[in-house]
């Protein structure tokens, strides 16, 4: 009898188990999960690097045509998928970017040539650390592809003027710091350096002008840096 009524105080005084797990904190419940799709927006500034080179053609040697530059403004979307595994998180994304209207030129003695970047286009994998839970910094590199339109006008005499449009393929390696900003909304800075392979275009001036055709040789390298927002699903 003692045992019995022993026992039954003993099971009235013992919460149940569920009672004994504690729920989660508000803090960990607002954590940010890095796993899964987010979209995203961007601006910032760059500055692109043209070297010109005009190869041997017709009664003329190779030579030099000129090297430029100039800075932008550019801003653009991008997409992407991230998985973390602990502090380190893996992931891909795709960003297109538009720049602004300004073209680069130099004076060839009485050609004007000039080089227009529309707009750009990166597809991406990237390593990160998670500093805190709302904090992560990362590397990234991948394929980089630009949409840029190339001009040679004859200033002194008008006697030649064409457009080229050209898409250069080469590659991009950056870093970057990502922050929780509220809810799924983060805020990240990044800086990116690009280099376009070296490939040629010719004008077509046309068959009453002399020289009819011409081809340049195009190499350009590219630094930008930008700031944005990302919306993570």
């Amino acid at each position: 009898m003692r045992v019995c009524l022993g026992l039954a105080i003993l099971t009235c005084a013992t919460p149940p188990s569920d009672a004994q797990e504690p729920g989660p904190t508000a803090s960990a419940s607002n954590q940010l999960r890095w796993s899964g799709l987010y979209i995203g927006a961007y601006a910032g500034g760059m500055y692109i690097d043209t070297d010109q080179y005009s190869p041997a053609q017709l009664t003329f040697g190779g030579y030099s045509a000129g090297t430029y530059g100039g800075d932008h403004f550019l801003g653009g979307l991008q997409a992407g998928y991230d998985l973390q595994f602990g502090n380190l998180l893996l992931g891909v994304g795709l960003d297109l970017g538009f720049v602004s209207s300004g073209k680069d030129s130099f004076l060839k003695v009485d050609e004007v040539i000039a080089t227009q970047t529309r707009f750009l286009s990166t597809f991406t994998g990237r390593v990160g650390y998670l500093l805190s839970p709302a904090m992560l910094v990362y590397a990234r590199g991948g394929l980089a592809l630009a949409r840029m339109r190339y001009t040679s006008v004859d200033e002194r005499w008008n006697l030649v003027a064409d457009d080229v449009d050209e898409t250069r393929v080469g590659y991009t390696l950056g870093v970057g710091s990502e922050m929780l900003l509220a809810n799924n909304w983060t805020i990240f800075a990044e800086f990116q350096y690009m280099r376009f392979n070296d490939d040629t275009s010719t004008f077509d001036y046309g068959e009453q002008s002399y020289p009819t055709r011409w081809t340049y040789d195009y190499d350009h390298t590219l630094k930008m840096a930008t700031m944005g927002i990302r919306y993570r699903f």
